[in-house]
């Protein structure tokens, strides 16, 4: 049976009005979950721990990645970003 008989008679409903405090501005959207880290120090080794184990499986999956390339004939580096020097102090003597 088509299913447009069945809406046919209903009412269409209204798209829901944005929030009254909006007044036009963008909706901004986060790129990805926002990482805080705990307060506790229990919490704050586990979630240290974690990071470290995860900077681990990463480096291990860029070398097996550039290995697998450098295989069939190309090499690929891994290349590290280097730390940035703090920018100078705007102190006048």
């Amino acid at each position: 049976m088509a299913q447009k008989a069945l809406f046919k008679s209903q009412k269409k409903q209204k798209a829901k009005a944005p929030p009254a405090n909006r007044h036009g501005k963008v909706v901004k959207h986060k790129g990805g979950r926002a990482e805080a880290i705990p307060r506790s120090a229990k919490e704050k080794l586990a979630h240290l721990e974690q990071q470290g184990i995860t900077k681990v499986i990463n480096e291990k999956n860029e070398q097996a990645a550039a290995g697998r390339v450098g295989f069939s004939g190309r090499p690929l580096k891994t290349v590290k970003a280097a730390a940035q020097p703090p920018p100078p102090s705007k102190k006048k003597k």
